[in-house]
């Protein structure tokens, strides 16, 4: 090996956690400098390990905690980009029975009228309660996602 190691390798070697390649190894038994900042290492992880573990004698989570303020977040019942996509939907219907107004009206010969009203109201109906539910559950899983009362 013609470089020295690198201060990673020789702290990683003296951690223990990476074996050495075996150039590496050859090099530190020669290099005198390689070897003191490897026995340097050491004796720094040694020391290091010896230390007591550091406690406090107080509840520092608890402290801290205690001391933090929760935080409220509003959440608009207002959002433009949840009423967009239904307004697109809308008008793109709308242009679609306007532009095929007339082939509307060939399809719709010999129904009766008060069928045809009561078909569009029940589609309405069911279209406008299953657009209800389903910004009722998207609000729902908002308020579960923000943690708001």
């Amino acid at each position: 090996m013609t470089r020295h190691c690198s201060d990673e390798e020789l702290q990683l070697f003296a951690e223990g956690q990476q074996l050495p390649e075996p150039g590496m190894l050859q090099h530190i038994e020669t290099c005198s400098s390689c070897q003191e900042q490897l026995a340097a290492y050491r004796l720094i992880f040694t020391e290091i390990e010896q230390q007591p573990a550091v406690a406090f004698d107080f509840d520092l989570a608890g402290t801290v905690l205690s001391q933090l303020q929760p935080v409220k977040t509003k959440v608009s019942n207002y959002h433009v980009y949840t009423i967009l996509p239904g307004i697109l939907i809308a008008i793109l219907v709308l242009v679609t029975l306007y532009i095929f107004r007339n082939n509307f009206l060939h399809l719709s010969t010999g129904i009766s009228s008060t069928f045809l009203a009561a078909s569009l109201l029940a589609c309405t109906s069911i279209i406008v309660f299953k657009i209800i539910k389903l910004y009722q559950r998207y609000q729902l899983q908002i308020k579960k996602l923000n943690y708001s009362d």
